[in-house]
């Protein structure tokens, strides 16, 4: 009976409860199996909150009851459901357990069973000892009357662990907020500490009607070296960061889906890690609508990050980025992503940013809409970025000039296949390494610097270049040329050309100045020398 009972027990933590305890004693409602599993329990599984002196009228205190049963629900060693009633229990302190038994809190659902803290530093925190007896919290709101009322929820395992084999916590179908959201609002809203495998998932979190920065609630989900986060299903407004990323994790990090995140500086931040490499499953097919950071991270390998609407707030006065790879970001695939500019904002803009040391990133498909600040880029590849692959990326409606990719001075070398945009790629002039550019559109106009003797070929996105020098100038050689560089000179009236062993001119005939004037002439480089192979004259 013992072992029947147990196993019915665990095959119910897995399940949505509080329909289940709303309708178990109801005659009228069909059995599910899940249904007859909880009837099928032991009365001593099941305890009700209002058993242990709960009024739940919203202004009696019911901290005492509460602690009473969560005390005794850690007295069965199967592990107990606690049901909240519908109702409000108000609760004058911080509840705080440490679980050494399997512990299920379900209430009636969203806005049916509401805790409300009335003190400063409220919430409720679990701890739970055992990793394979994380508990479980659904179907209910946590509400706070105070500006800064603390952590709403907090669970941690301790000790801390190495290696964890557990499902984790669940947690599901919660509300947490401020009672008068224009004055009351929770610190943070969910705290994870030291936590493998939590599912987080049918759950709002909403800081205090804020719209300029710094938001007062300082986070929704933090996630202090926890492994294995996984998040759907959820909305959060109105905080500095949705998502915070703490302290150092073993291993595989977060996988987020399905949200929306309104009106918040930093959707996910990502950027604690000052070394090393945090794994992430993926961010995709979410709403982002932040002042600052859609999505912000250093030192993250392996993610993937893709179907993602992303807004720049119209009230933003800040330098936004959509996703920014800061540092040590490495074989990450981007893809498929809209982010836009606004233009009721102020700031700049960037859609993407691969920044510093970043490696083998797959850019592909990412849109940049509605772009209205001055001098934009849709994917700005920064100092020591190398090998990256940006295909197929697009500058779309805009009001302002926007560069589809540009290429900062110190980059490494990098692939920029196919992007498109009204201002096409750029590349700094004085780019240290050679990019590898084709087939982006529009293609720029090239010029060689004007009244050179010498002038460079680097970076070139095309193979086509004209002339314009202002006076008589003779080209007597082509320089920062690769292997097989081909180019293709439209010649003005003031160009011509001086044949040496390096510099090779059909028959070892110098060109004179002007001869060539509206015609064309191509050179392809070889090992140690540039070689005429046509004109046009």
């Amino acid at each position: 009976m013992w072992f029947r009972c147990r196993i019915a027990l665990s095959a119910l933590l897995v399940l949505p409860l509080a329909p289940l305890l709303a309708n178990a004693k109801d005659p009228a409602t069909s059995a599910s199996e899940s249904q007859r599993a909880l009837r099928a329990l032991p009365s001593s599984a099941i305890i009700s909150l209002k058993d242990y002196g709960a009024i739940c009228d919203g202004s009696s205190d019911d901290s005492a009851a509460f602690s009473a049963a969560l005390t005794t629900g850690m007295s069965n060693s199967m592990g107990r459901i606690l049901v909240l009633p519908q109702g409000t229990c108000a609760l004058s302190s911080k509840i705080s357990v440490i679980l050494t038994n399997k512990l299920t809190i379900v209430g009636a659902g969203r806005g049916a069973s509401i805790l409300k803290w009335t003190n400063p530093d409220g919430g409720l925190a679990l701890t739970y000892t055992n990793q394979y007896l994380a508990p479980s919290i659904e179907g209910m709101t946590f509400l706070t009357t105070r500006a800064g009322g603390g952590t709403a929820l907090t669970i941690a395992l301790r000790p801390a662990l190495t290696t964890a084999n557990d499902v984790g916590p669940i947690i599901r179908d919660i509300d947490i907020r401020g009672l008068n959201p224009s004055a009351d609002y929770w610190t943070d809203g969910i705290k994870l500490i030291d936590v493998w495998y939590p599912t987080l998932s049918h759950f709002t979190i909403k800081g205090k009607n804020e719209v300029t920065l710094p938001f007062s609630m300082q986070s929704g989900v933090q996630y202090i070296r926890s492994q294995g986060v996984f998040l759907s299903a959820f909305t959060m407004q109105h905080m500095q960061d949705a998502v915070l990323q703490g302290g150092t994790t073993l291993g595989e990090g977060l996988n987020a889906s399905a949200f929306e995140l309104v009106g918040v500086k930093n959707g996910f931040n990502l950027s604690s890690w000052t070394s090393g490499a945090l794994a992430i499953q993926g961010i995709q097919n979410g709403h982002i609508n932040a002042y600052a950071r859609a999505i912000i991270a250093s030192y993250i390998v392996q993610a993937h990050l893709s179907g993602l609407l992303i807004y720049k707030a119209h009230l933003s006065k800040s330098a936004f980025i959509g996703i920014e790879l800061l540092i040590g970001n490495t074989n990450n695939r981007l893809i498929g992503n809209h982010i836009e500019d606004n233009p009721a904002a102020t700031g700049g803009f960037t859609g993407i940013a691969v920044g510093t040391n970043a490696a083998y990133n797959t850019v592909i498909g990412n849109t940049c809409d509605y772009v209205v600040t001055a001098s934009s880029d849709c994917v700005a590849i920064g100092a020591n970025a190398r090998s990256n692959i940006i295909i197929a990326n697009v500058g779309g409606r805009s009001g302002a000039a926007i560069d589809t990719v540009s290429v900062s001075k110190d980059a490494g070398p990098n692939i920029i296949v196919g992007n498109h945009s009204a201002s096409g790629v750029a590349v700094s002039s004085n780019s240290v390494a050679t990019q590898t550019i084709f087939n982006n559109s529009p293609l720029p106009d090239q010029i060689l610097t004007i009244n050179s003797t010498t002038p460079s070929v680097k970076s070139s996105q095309h193979e086509a270049w004209r002339t314009a020098n202002t006076s008589s100038t003779t080209i007597t050689n082509l320089t920062d040329g690769t292997l097989g560089q081909r180019v293709t000179l439209l010649l003005d009236a003031n160009t011509g050309f001086s044949h040496s062993r390096s510099f090779v001119l059909r028959s070892d005939t110098d060109i004179a100045v002007g001869a060539g004037s509206g015609h064309t002439i191509t050179f392809i480089r070889y090992s140690d020398k540039w070689v005429e192979q046509s004109r046009s004259f």
